[in-house]
This record gives structure tokens, sequence and C-alpha cells, in this order.
């Protein structure tokens, strides 16, 4: 997943590559913990909201461009 979506233990599970142990015990814990799946669900959205909306997206953009105009 991209690091600025996931955050390990809030949202989701970062794993490193080609660490399939490590992968196969993340997704067992998590078919097995349905109350850590809701939360992190909860928390994606919390994270999106935060982050992802358009409209901040296109304030962020904007400023980036009013302060390249300025120099």
């Amino acid at each position: 997943g991209n690091a600025e979506i996931v955050r390990h233990g809030f949202n989701g599970i970062i794993i490193k590559p080609f660490n399939f142990d490590a992968f196969a015990a993340a997704t067992i814990a998590l078919l097995n913990d349905e109350k850590k799946r809701v939360q992190f669900s909860a928390n994606c959205q919390v994270v999106t909201q935060e982050n992802f909306l358009v409209s901040k997206m296109v304030n962020e953009y904007y400023r980036i461009f009013e302060e390249a105009i300025k120099g």
C-alpha cells in the first residue's frame, strides 16, 4: 500500500516485500479479528477524509501554483 494512505497498526498493516510468512500471519490474524477489521475500515475513512478529499487537494494545488507564480 501507499505510505501516504496506510498507517501501520492504525488502518492497515505494512509488511516488507517478499516476507510471505509475515503476510500470511497478518492475513490470518485479520481474518480472526473482526474488531480490528472494523477499526481499520473506520480509520481508513478518517485518513481519506483528512488527506484525499477533492476540495482539499484542489486547494493544495491552488496554493502550490500561487507560490510558483509568486516565485
